[in-house]
Order: structure tokens, then C-alpha cells, then sequence
């Protein structure tokens, strides 16, 4: 059923108020929050039927009402559709940026974007890494740390370097490494994992048989077992103990079934690798969450590109009642920030 325009006024102006105080909202409140020159007994009409087209729930019968899922959700689309970026939030996240102007560590870089997403939104941030597998690389190197231990540098396309132990049965001085250091930027830069696996069966010379098996144990693994390499990207998460600090989540049974998921990385790796194929900032709200253990919370995600290719997800999990408004601008702008740095834009 469409919502008249004024009907639009109330459930926007309610949905809000809740965000803002956490109570149910009473009628009297809508009436002086909103420029309708209504009496409380229409908009105690309008509530009702609200209520009954299941936008509003009411705790108990002397109560005011709080929104359901889908009363967040009308709130969030008609938000969506008239947001604009808080240049406050903006240049808050771009503060942060500049600390990492020359931090070119994976590890580092995405862990501190986490921290960022989680420090501007008092939420929980999130950064799902690309998938090494679907990267470009200009560079490799290989380094003898000791007999059995090797650690190899990748210095992806867009200068982001990233390293790996490697432990081996092979006891290889550094003057073979540095061979196979040559050997490896001359015949497999510049390709992806499928395209490095595919010239190492094609190309791989009889003189190179020494570096065969270690080679072979790094690009040619299964997925499940490679050392390096991986279908998944690495999740990168920081402030999960700000969950703990919102009422919302004053039930310890409910703060410890969403601790448990953000333990258990396999499940925010499935959420935000859902939103790679989405255009923009999207935005789960409780029972649309895939994963039912996060249905009392939202979670807002954008995806972050390489020049014109999307290559990892970013997000922020909070209470379904959060400040969207602000959430989705930090999200965006974040997502744009990082996609200008690791292109080589900032």
C-alpha cells in the first residue's frame, strides 16, 4: 500500500526521533517535531495504521511505538534518496588520510582504514582486502630468513606490497633467491595468480627444475592449501567493543551471539563479499542481513576500486538503530578515499 505524502511526514519524522533518543516515540512528540499542523489524535490514527502496515510495533499498549525493519527501511530509502555528504564527516575521514600517505604495507594500510571507519562512526568498522588472487603484480622478491624459511615480497600493480612466510624442506642460499628472484620478475610479472599458474605449467624450464618444487608450492597449491594465495580476502576489523557500550545491546545473550560472529571472520567475509557486485552504498538493515546471528544489527557497505575495477568492500556494522545519515556518508567517502589512494590519486 502507497503512503500518502503526510503518512510519509510522520513515520520519517518518528523513525528519526527514535534514532535520535532510543524511546518509543508518543504521538505528542511527532506533532511537535513536525511542521504538520496535526492533533494528536490524527497522528495517534496515523500511528495505529502504520502499525498495523507493520512499519511500527508497539513494546506495550501504554507506549509509544519504535520502528520495525521495515520502518527503518522506508527511513533509510527516502534518505538515499536525498542525502548529501557532510562535509564535516568528509574532512574528518580525510584528516586520518593523510597519516597514511606513505603507507604502502597492506596489513597496515587496511587495518588502519578499520580503525578509521570505527573511530569516526563509534561502530565497528570493516575492510574486506582484495583477493590476491585476482591481483596484478609489477614485482616479486624472494628473501632467505633461514634454512626452511623464505619471505616473499609482491609489490602489486597499484604499490601496495605484500609479503608472506614461506617455509620450505629446500635449504636455498640467497644467491639461489636472487636467482629465482630475476627469474620470477622477468617470466610471471605483470600477470594475476591464474595467469602466473598457467605460465609456470606452460614455461618452466628443465635448467630451473631446483626452484620447481618451491615454486609449484606457492602458485600451484590448491586453494585450500596455498601459503600465499587465497579464493577469500583477508578481513580487516577494529572496534567491536563498541557494541558492547550501546543499550541495544545491555542483553548479554545478544551482545555475546554478535561477538561470537565477528569471531568467527568467514561470516563478515561472506557479508561484505556480497556487496561487490553493487553499485554505490548499500545497506542491510536486521532481518535482511544474510546471516541471521547479525539480525539485530545493519550493516552499510561500498566497494572500493583499483583505477575502474572494483577489488575489495568496506563497511561499518552498528545497531539497527544508528545514525544512518552520518554512516552512510562516512562509508562513502571512505570508500572513495581509498579507492583514490591505492590508484595513485591521492
Amino acid at each position: 500500500m502507497d503512503l500518502n505524502q503526510r503518512t510519509k511526514d510522520i513515520l520519517f519524522s518518528l523513525v528519526h526521533n527514535y534514532i535520535n533518543t532510543g524511546g518509543p516515540v508518543a504521538s505528542r512528540t511527532v506533532v511537535k517535531k513536525t511542521n504538520l499542523k496535526l492533533s494528536p489524535a490524527t497522528v495517534r490514527n496515523v500511528l495505529a495504521d502504520l502499525d498495523d502496515m507493520g512499519y511500527l510495533t508497539q513494546p506495550h499498549a501504554s507506549a509509544g511505538r519504535v520502528p520495525t525493519d521495515m520502518g527503518y527501511r522506508f527511513y533509510v530509502n527516502h534518505l538515499m534518496d536525498h542525502i548529501g555528504h557532510s562535509k564535516e564527516d568528509v574532512d574528518q575521514v580525510a584528516r586520518h588520510y593523510v597519516t597514511l600517505k606513505r603507507r604502502r604495507e597492506v596489513d597496515a594500510l587496511f587495518q588502519e582504514t578499520s580503525q578509521i571507519l570505527s573511530m569516526v562512526s563509534h561502530y565497528v568498522g570493516l575492510v574486506l582486502a582484495p583477493k590476491l588472487s585476482n591481483i596484478i603484480y609489477n614485482h616479486m622478491e624472494f628473501i632467505r630468513l633461514s634454512n626452511h624459511e623464505i619471505l616473499l615480497i609482491l609489490i602489486s600493480q597499484s604499490g601496495l606490497v605484500h609479503s608472506r612466510l614461506i617455509s620450505t624442506d629446500m635449504n636455498m642460499s640467497q644467491d639461489d633467491l636472487n636467482e629465482l628472484t630475476s627469474y620470477a620478475n622477468e617470466e610471471l610479472c605483470g600477470l594475476t595468480l591464474e595467469g602466473v599458474r598457467e605460465r609456470i605449467v606452460r614455461k618452466m624450464a628443465a635448467d630451473m627444475q631446483l626452484y620447481q618444487n618451491l615454486l609449484r608450492k606457492i602458485f600451484l597449491a590448491d586453494e585450500s592449501s596455498s601459503e600465499f594465495f587465497g579464493t577469500n580476502g583477508q578481513i580487516y576489523m577494529e572496534g567491536a567493543s563498541n557494541i558492547v557500550d550501546l543499550p541495544e545491546f545491555s542483553d548479554l545473550k545478544r551482545v555475546k551471539k554478535i561477538l561470537q560472529a565477528f569471531e568467527r571472520k568467514s561470516i563478515l567475509v561472506q557479508l561484505l563479499d556480497r556487496s561487490m557486485d553493487s553499485e554505490g552504498v548499500v545497506v542491510y538493515i536486521g532481518s535482511e542481513n544474510p546471516m541471521r546471528i547479525l539480525e539485530d544489527c545493519s550493516l552499510v557497505t561500498a566497494n572500493y576500486k583499483y583505477k575502474d575495477k572494483v577489488v575489495g568492500t568496506l563497511g561499518i556494522i552498528g545497531p539497527k538503530r544508528m545514525d544512518y545519515s552520518k554512516v552512510i556518508s562516512v562509508v562513502h567517502c571512505t570508500s572513495q578515499l581509498l579507492s583514490q589512494f591505492i590508484s595513485g590519486q591521492s
